[in-house]
């Protein structure tokens, strides 16, 4: 006798798996409230890819710290960038080191080689970090928005003037090359580099304070201490 059981449909290859979920992403609605939001944090961050940056930091974030979010307290103080920090000091040691009578090529040489590492990362991690944190400051205190501006502006102040710096640098080795026989007017050009280049490292300095210190008054400014 035969069995009347009806058979099992089988289950869709995982191929035919991949394709039905890629076509339903594809027609997935992104509401208009999501659009707007995501517009206002790539305006905040400066570029989709900052913006991309801040979400993969909160993202981080969120994973290393699994506890109950009603019980976190908020990160308001930053995890300084020690390598940013570490080359600010190898330049401003380089810069500091005394000239030596017919060493002025070696000494340009030494800061350059330290600028270059400081370029590096003050125009890879440091930016992105620094976009992470203009992001978080406007969304805990959008008051702060003309702050974070003037912040950013001031990132894009100190690249042009580590530009600056370097472009100085290349002139002083040129110099120092081409005037082995009068020294002296290449040692005063170099004193000249040394001040401008050691602006640029208070004004790097600065700027981090400054960023830290607004990213932590971004959260504290309505918390209520003190009522």
């Amino acid at each position: 006798m035969k069995s009347n059981t009806t058979p099992t449909p089988l289950s869709p290859p995982k191929a035919e798996q991949a394709t039905q979920s890629a076509n339903w992403s594809e027609r997935e609605h992104v509401s208009e409230q999501s659009q707007v939001a995501a517009q206002s944090l790539v305006d905040a961050a400066g570029s989709p890819e900052h913006a991309k940056h801040a979400i993969d930091v909160v993202e981080k974030s969120q994973s290393a710290s699994p506890a109950d979010h009603s019980t976190q307290v908020s990160p308001t103080i930053i995890k300084r960038n020690d390598h940013f920090v570490k080359a600010l000091e190898d330049l401003e040691t380089s810069l500091e080191t005394p000239l030596i009578s017919g060493d002025l090529t070696d000494w340009v040489t030494t800061v350059q080689r330290a600028c270059e590492h400081l370029d590096v990362l003050l125009r890879g991690d440091v930016q992105r970090e620094h976009a992470a944190l203009y992001v978080t400051i406007s969304q805990e205190d959008p008051e702060l928005a003309s702050r974070v501006e003037k912040l950013r502006a001031t990132d894009e102040q100190s690249l042009v003037d580590f530009g600056n710096v370097q472009l100085s640098l290349k002139k002083l080795l040129d110099r120092a090359q081409l005037d082995e026989q009068d020294e002296a007017k290449a040692k005063l050009l170099s004193t000249e580099v040394v001040k401008q280049a050691l602006a640029f490292v208070i004004s790097a300095r600065t700027q981090e304070t400054a960023i830290a210190t607004w990213f932590s008054e971004s959260f504290n400014r309505d918390s209520g201490f003190g009522d």
